[in-house]
């Protein structure tokens, strides 16, 4: 009996610190490559973006999505101090899609394609938006 106690109290330790050894690599502060968010508010854009995921050019063109007409004007990007993400500003060019603002989510998917699905108010409710590229 007091063997068997043993032998789980090494597997047990043995897990926990493999689990422990894949937790202290995986940075939780890092974002997904293959997605990001930003808000909508007024016109103006603002978000967050891993530079592994999507470049700077692209980028403006998906902020389009809560724009009418689908331009931006005055993008503009900041590196952080970690490395890891860039920070982003733009302003509709024609004034936002949705004037009470919203939350848009890109998605890179798979094949390449990029998804960016809004939620949005209108005044009635709250309205979903998805725009494929």
């Amino acid at each position: 009996m007091r063997q068997i106690t043993k032998i789980r109290t090494v597997a047990a330790a043995l897990i926990l610190g493999a689990l422990s050894a894949c937790a202290a690599t995986n940075d939780s502060t890092a974002l997904p490559s293959e997605e990001f968010l930003f808000r909508s508010d007024a016109g103006r854009l603002a978000g967050t973006y891993n530079p592994l995921g999507f470049f700077a050019a692209e980028v403006p063109t998906y902020l389009g999505a809560a724009c009418r007409g689908g331009k931006v004007t005055g993008y503009a990007e900041t590196a952080q101090p970690d490395g890891r993400t860039v920070s982003f500003a733009a302003s509709c060019a024609e004034g936002p899609l949705y004037p009470r603002g919203g939350v848009y989510e890109v998605e890179k998917r798979i094949d390449g394609s990029v998804l960016v699905a809004g939620t949005t108010g209108n005044g009635d409710g709250l309205i979903r938006t998805e725009n494929e590229y």
